[in-house]
Protein backbone atom coordinates (compact mmCIF):
# COMPACT_ATOMS: atom_id res chain seq x y z
CA UNK A 1 0.00 0.00 0.00
CA UNK A 2 1.67 2.97 -1.30
CA UNK A 3 -1.10 5.52 -0.84
CA UNK A 4 -5.12 6.06 -0.92
CA UNK A 5 -8.08 6.06 2.06
CA UNK A 6 -9.24 2.94 3.32
CA UNK A 7 -12.51 3.15 5.31
CA UNK A 8 -13.33 -0.68 7.13
CA UNK A 9 -15.71 -1.85 9.05
CA UNK A 10 -12.71 -3.86 10.33
CA UNK A 11 -9.83 -5.29 9.27
CA UNK A 12 -8.50 -2.64 6.25
CA UNK A 13 -5.53 -5.01 5.80
CA UNK A 14 -5.60 -9.02 6.73
CA UNK A 15 -2.84 -11.11 5.43
CA UNK A 16 -3.53 -14.84 5.63
CA UNK A 17 -1.54 -16.92 3.46
CA UNK A 18 0.91 -18.91 4.50
CA UNK A 19 4.27 -16.70 3.35
CA UNK A 20 2.41 -13.69 2.60
CA UNK A 21 4.18 -10.34 2.79
CA UNK A 22 2.36 -6.88 3.37
CA UNK A 23 3.98 -3.49 3.26
CA UNK A 24 2.49 -0.32 4.02
CA UNK A 25 4.43 2.74 3.18
CA UNK A 26 1.39 5.43 3.22
CA UNK A 27 -1.92 6.22 3.01
CA UNK A 28 -4.72 6.29 5.48
CA UNK A 29 -6.87 3.42 7.22
CA UNK A 30 -9.90 4.08 9.44
CA UNK A 31 -12.01 1.15 10.85
CA UNK A 32 -15.07 1.38 12.79
CA UNK A 33 -14.41 -2.01 14.70
CA UNK A 34 -11.73 -4.86 15.41
CA UNK A 35 -8.40 -4.16 14.96
CA UNK A 36 -6.52 -1.94 11.58
CA UNK A 37 -4.61 -5.00 10.19
CA UNK A 38 -3.21 -8.02 11.64
CA UNK A 39 -3.17 -11.92 10.36
CA UNK A 40 -4.72 -15.14 11.44
CA UNK A 41 -3.66 -17.16 14.89
CA UNK A 42 -4.96 -20.39 13.50
CA UNK A 43 -2.43 -23.37 13.30
CA UNK A 44 -1.70 -23.63 8.84
CA UNK A 45 -1.29 -19.72 8.74
CA UNK A 46 2.16 -17.83 9.34
CA UNK A 47 5.23 -17.34 8.18
CA UNK A 48 3.97 -13.93 7.11
CA UNK A 49 5.89 -10.44 6.82
CA UNK A 50 4.28 -7.37 7.65
CA UNK A 51 6.08 -3.94 7.44
CA UNK A 52 4.82 -0.40 8.13
CA UNK A 53 6.70 2.50 6.86
CA UNK A 54 4.72 4.74 6.99
CA UNK A 55 0.59 6.13 7.02
CA UNK A 56 -1.72 6.98 9.14
CA UNK A 57 -4.34 4.37 11.40
CA UNK A 58 -7.39 5.35 12.97
CA UNK A 59 -9.25 2.76 14.86
CA UNK A 60 -12.00 2.37 17.03
CA UNK A 61 -14.39 -0.17 18.37
CA UNK A 62 -18.44 -0.60 18.09
CA UNK A 63 -18.63 -4.53 19.35
CA UNK A 64 -19.34 -4.96 23.23
CA UNK A 65 -16.76 -6.71 25.66
CA UNK A 66 -14.10 -5.84 22.75
CA UNK A 67 -11.07 -2.92 22.70
CA UNK A 68 -10.20 -1.55 19.35
CA UNK A 69 -7.03 -2.53 18.19
CA UNK A 70 -3.88 -1.36 15.60
CA UNK A 71 -2.07 -4.28 14.74
CA UNK A 72 -2.88 -7.71 15.61
CA UNK A 73 0.02 -10.43 14.81
CA UNK A 74 -1.04 -13.64 16.40
CA UNK A 75 0.93 -15.99 13.80
CA UNK A 76 4.06 -16.82 13.09
CA UNK A 77 6.22 -14.34 11.17
CA UNK A 78 7.57 -10.84 11.36
CA UNK A 79 6.26 -7.63 11.95
CA UNK A 80 8.69 -4.23 11.67
CA UNK A 81 7.18 -0.78 12.31
CA UNK A 82 9.28 1.90 11.15
CA UNK A 83 6.71 4.43 11.09
CA UNK A 84 3.13 5.46 10.90
CA UNK A 85 1.04 7.04 13.05
CA UNK A 86 -1.53 5.00 14.80
CA UNK A 87 -4.07 6.49 17.00
CA UNK A 88 -6.23 3.60 18.87
CA UNK A 89 -9.58 4.87 20.59
CA UNK A 90 -10.62 2.80 23.50
CA UNK A 91 -7.94 0.08 22.35
CA UNK A 92 -4.55 -1.66 21.80
CA UNK A 93 -1.70 -0.07 19.69
CA UNK A 94 0.30 -3.39 19.09
CA UNK A 95 -0.84 -7.04 20.18
CA UNK A 96 1.41 -9.79 19.91
CA UNK A 97 0.30 -13.56 20.31
CA UNK A 98 2.80 -15.22 17.91
CA UNK A 99 6.00 -14.36 15.90
CA UNK A 100 8.73 -11.60 16.01
CA UNK A 101 8.20 -7.66 16.25
CA UNK A 102 10.48 -4.46 15.71
CA UNK A 103 9.23 -1.23 16.42
CA UNK A 104 12.04 1.19 15.10
CA UNK A 105 10.20 4.30 14.49
CA UNK A 106 6.47 5.82 14.28
CA UNK A 107 3.79 6.97 16.86
CA UNK A 108 1.40 4.82 18.60
CA UNK A 109 -1.16 6.68 20.66
CA UNK A 110 -4.10 4.52 22.80
CA UNK A 111 -7.05 6.53 24.42
CA UNK A 112 -9.20 4.43 27.22
CA UNK A 113 -8.57 2.55 30.35
CA UNK A 114 -10.68 -0.58 29.94
CA UNK A 115 -10.41 -4.44 28.93
CA UNK A 116 -11.61 -6.42 26.45
CA UNK A 117 -11.26 -8.86 24.01
CA UNK A 118 -8.89 -8.57 20.66
CA UNK A 119 -9.74 -11.48 18.36
CA UNK A 120 -11.08 -15.16 19.18
CA UNK A 121 -9.28 -15.42 22.47
CA UNK A 122 -10.86 -15.12 26.22
CA UNK A 123 -8.05 -12.95 27.45
CA UNK A 124 -8.64 -9.58 28.26
CA UNK A 125 -5.95 -7.02 27.31
CA UNK A 126 -6.06 -3.42 28.41
CA UNK A 127 -5.62 -0.15 25.96
CA UNK A 128 -1.59 -0.43 26.14
CA UNK A 129 0.89 1.07 23.56
CA UNK A 130 2.04 -2.18 22.77
CA UNK A 131 1.86 -5.81 24.06
CA UNK A 132 2.22 -9.14 24.09
CA UNK A 133 0.08 -12.12 24.62
CA UNK A 134 1.30 -15.53 26.39
CA UNK A 135 -1.64 -16.48 27.97
CA UNK A 136 -4.13 -16.79 24.51
CA UNK A 137 -1.47 -19.96 23.82
CA UNK A 138 -2.23 -19.16 20.19
CA UNK A 139 0.27 -21.98 18.02
CA UNK A 140 3.04 -19.29 17.60
CA UNK A 141 3.23 -18.54 21.47
CA UNK A 142 6.75 -20.30 21.52
CA UNK A 143 8.17 -17.70 18.74
CA UNK A 144 6.54 -14.13 20.35
CA UNK A 145 8.17 -11.59 21.12
CA UNK A 146 9.26 -7.72 20.62
CA UNK A 147 12.29 -5.29 20.03
CA UNK A 148 11.48 -2.01 20.64
CA UNK A 149 14.55 0.56 19.77
CA UNK A 150 12.38 3.75 18.93
CA UNK A 151 9.39 5.44 17.75
CA UNK A 152 6.71 7.49 20.61
CA UNK A 153 3.95 5.44 22.50
CA UNK A 154 1.57 7.13 24.43
CA UNK A 155 -1.30 5.69 26.89
CA UNK A 156 -3.92 7.17 29.22
CA UNK A 157 -2.67 7.31 32.88
CA UNK A 158 -2.62 4.23 34.57
CA UNK A 159 -1.87 2.31 31.55
CA UNK A 160 0.93 0.46 30.82
CA UNK A 161 3.27 1.60 27.88
CA UNK A 162 4.84 -1.85 27.12
CA UNK A 163 3.91 -5.11 28.87
CA UNK A 164 4.08 -8.96 28.77
CA UNK A 165 0.78 -10.58 29.91
CA UNK A 166 1.78 -13.82 31.09
CA UNK A 167 0.35 -16.55 33.59
CA UNK A 168 2.38 -17.65 36.85
CA UNK A 169 5.14 -20.45 35.27
CA UNK A 170 5.10 -19.04 31.64
CA UNK A 171 8.88 -18.28 30.76
CA UNK A 172 8.80 -14.19 30.06
CA UNK A 173 12.76 -13.90 29.80
CA UNK A 174 13.93 -11.91 26.47
CA UNK A 175 10.19 -11.63 25.05
CA UNK A 176 10.17 -8.07 25.58
CA UNK A 177 13.25 -5.84 25.15
CA UNK A 178 13.37 -1.60 25.52
CA UNK A 179 16.17 0.16 24.30
CA UNK A 180 15.14 3.13 22.54
CA UNK A 181 11.74 5.64 22.01
CA UNK A 182 10.24 7.77 23.87
CA UNK A 183 7.04 6.98 26.15
CA UNK A 184 4.27 9.00 28.33
CA UNK A 185 4.77 6.74 31.06
CA UNK A 186 7.59 4.87 32.80
CA UNK A 187 8.81 1.76 30.90
CA UNK A 188 8.85 -1.35 33.60
CA UNK A 189 12.55 -1.44 34.35
CA UNK A 190 12.37 -5.22 33.65
CA UNK A 191 11.83 -4.72 30.19
CA UNK A 192 14.54 -1.96 29.51
CA UNK A 193 17.58 -3.78 28.01
CA UNK A 194 21.20 -4.26 30.29
CA UNK A 195 23.03 -0.90 29.04
CA UNK A 196 19.85 1.05 29.08
CA UNK A 197 17.90 3.23 31.48
CA UNK A 198 14.27 4.84 31.06
CA UNK A 199 14.76 8.57 32.38
CA UNK A 200 12.32 11.34 32.91
CA UNK A 201 12.19 13.66 30.05
CA UNK A 202 10.24 17.16 30.78
CA UNK A 203 6.94 15.27 30.73
CA UNK A 204 7.90 12.16 28.57
CA UNK A 205 10.30 9.66 29.43
CA UNK A 206 12.81 8.07 26.96
CA UNK A 207 14.95 5.14 27.33
CA UNK A 208 18.35 5.61 26.19
CA UNK A 209 22.23 4.17 26.74
CA UNK A 210 23.27 4.14 30.37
Amino acid sequence: MNGGYINAQEFGLAIGGEGSTLEVNDGIIYTNDNAIMGGNGSAGYGGTTMTINGGTFIGNIQSSGYIACGIYHPQAGTLTVNGGDFYINNGIGILMRGGEGTITGGTITTTGNVSGKVGDSKVLPSCYGAAIDLQAKYPAVDSCRMDITGGTISVEEGVEVVTVMAEEGQDTEDRLNVSGGIYSAEVDSEYVQEGYACIAAEDKYKVIAA
